[in-house]
């Protein structure tokens, strides 16, 4: 029977070592493996690739068996390099943002006062393809960035400040072409003790100028501020469920309405 060249990824993960750790699958006398030890990084994919060869073959040949672990050595080195985590890129703000948008935040029906009122606002970039693909689960993850919402009171229980669509500079983070930024929402934190009530508009409503309520439960206020135990984070209800509310129910809410008005400069 002809010589057979037989290739076999046989990666395992090795708790002892928090790494991974190279091994043959296929043992006996008639064929030897080409080992390269244990790689010590945890976020290894195809850190190593074992080949088995004809013990003939690579006694009567040592030049070959020299090349093909050369060859190996080479593929992992590359490949210890793909499963490096991927690197936070150094993120740059518009140095001139004109998409500047207004956003009016009102209360309404609130029984208490708020302990802080802050927020805000959420950055993604829109398209991935500019983004490397992450090592192990392959997929990309694109950059996201948060960046604070000032809000000064200007009336009773109403709020405003701005944002700018624009903030972020769009540019070549990776190597793979120019990474957009979009705005994915603003966000409200109306703190009361240890919990937020926490409103929020979305970009399509940011972008078309247009409003969004909240509705929250005054019991749930007032347990919060006895100390009792509530959620870190209330993100109240929409509308259609607020419309579904018995009579009763609804007397119970009060209101956050967060708006957005253009105001390019």
């Amino acid at each position: 029977m002809a010589d057979v060249w037989r290739w076999r990824n046989v990666l395992n993960f090795d708790s002892r070592s928090a790494g991974c750790r190279l091994e043959s699958a296929d043992h006996g006398s008639s064929k030897e493996t080409v080992m390269l030890g244990r790689y010590r990084n945890a976020h290894c994919r195809f850190s190593g690739l074992a080949i088995a060869l004809p013990n003939r073959l690579a006694n009567r040949d040592p030049a070959l068996r020299q090349l093909m672990s050369s060859l190996i050595l080479s593929m992992t080195l590359i490949s210890s390099a793909f499963g490096s985590p991927m690197k936070t890129p150094d993120i740059k703000q518009n140095p001139h943002p004109k998409m500047r948008y207004e956003i009016t935040m009102t209360v309404q029906g609130a029984p208490g006062p708020f302990d802080t009122v802050s927020g805000f606002v959420q950055y993604k970039v829109s398209n991935d393809r500019c983004v490397p693909l992450t090592p192990i689960s392959g997929a990309t993850l694109p950059p996201e960035k948060s960046v604070p919402l000032e809000l000064s009171r200007v009336g009773d229980d109403v709020y405003k400040g701005a944002l700018y669509v624009d903030l972020l500079q769009d540019e070549d983070y990776y190597g793979l072409g120019i990474c957009h930024w979009s705005v994915v929402a603003a966000t409200v934190s109306l703190k009361v003790k240890k919990a937020d009530f926490s409103p929020d508009l979305l970009a399509d409503s940011i972008l078309k100028q247009a409003s969004q309520t909240r509705y929250f439960s005054k019991k749930q206020f007032g347990a919060v501020e006895r100390g009792e135990l509530a959620p870190p984070v209330i993100s109240g209800v929409l509308p259609a469920e607020y419309e579904a509310f018995k009579p009763e129910w609804q007397q119970d809410m009060f209101s956050v309405t967060l708006s957005a008005k253009e105001d390019f400069q």
